[in-house]
């Protein structure tokens, strides 16, 4: 997956209850739990460096060990996959995520 920033350099602006709510249509999670996801993921994703074109490349293995590793977090690895491609379906239609070619 790949980010990339506004013209402005600064992040793009998510409605988190919007994000929180199609990612609870798609998966059945709770809103809450999606939230604490997403959360551990942000965290994971800005602790990374982006490359000379102001793009942030997330390995999604990696990503997913990184949120099951939290002790408040009681998922599968599935259900972690699934929040987070229901996560990247999202930023994709909202045009901020670019799927990988």
């Amino acid at each position: 997956m790949t980010t990339e920033n506004d013209m402005h350099g600064e992040k793009p602006y998510i409605d988190i209850n919007e994000l929180s709510s199609f990612v609870s249509q798609k998966t059945c999670h709770d809103a809450d739990l999606i939230e604490t996801v997403i959360g551990y993921s942000d965290e994971y994703i800005n602790n990374k460096e982006e490359d000379e074109n102001g793009e942030v490349h997330i390995d999604n293995d990696e990503l997913i060990v990184h949120i099951l590793k939290q002790q408040d977090i009681a998922l599968t690895e599935k259900e972690v996959e699934e929040i987070l491609e229901a996560e990247l379906e999202f930023l994709e239609i909202k045009g901020i995520a670019v799927p990988e070619e």
